[in-house]
């Protein structure tokens, strides 16, 4: 019964990260970080643990939306003479040409710590039926 209730705290806590990465905190690009989310629950006869992780190749950019940078870095032309981009999305919008730019610092977007922290309670209360309802048995 407790193993039950902790895969289904565990699955609603992926529903939610999954959630957050629709648009809610992260705008969706090609979805790999949302379906590289996972989650598990296992035991070992004296604990039940249930986690929920971002794996694969895409993992990598949730630790930056996750944590944030919040250093400015450089970025520096690799292949050719000049980095181009434009400053506007008219026609007559002006176009710019550089050897490097300053990309400012990323404000941190959590996703995951952000929806544990609002199903806290919840997982605590559901948790603490669960026990509860086991004792009585």
């Amino acid at each position: 019964m407790l193993y039950t209730r902790v895969q289904m705290l565990t699955n609603m806590l992926q529903t939610k990260v999954v959630a957050k990465l629709t648009n809610q905190v992260l705008h969706v690009r090609s979805g790999l970080l949302r379906s590289s989310v996972n989650s598990q629950t296992t035991t070992d006869g004296s604990k039940i643990l249930g986690t929920v992780s971002a794996a694969g190749g895409a993992a990598h950019y949730g630790v930056y939306h996750e944590n944030g940078i919040p250093h400015a870095w450089e970025i520096r032309v690799a292949k050719s003479r000049a980095l181009a981009f434009q400053l506007g999305v008219k026609e007559n919008a002006r176009k710019i040409f550089a050897r490097s730019v300053v990309h400012p610092p990323l404000a941190q977007r959590s996703f995951m710590r952000s929806a544990l922290q609002e199903s806290e309670n919840e997982i605590r209360r559901e948790l603490a039926q669960a026990v509860a309802d086991v004792l009585k048995e």
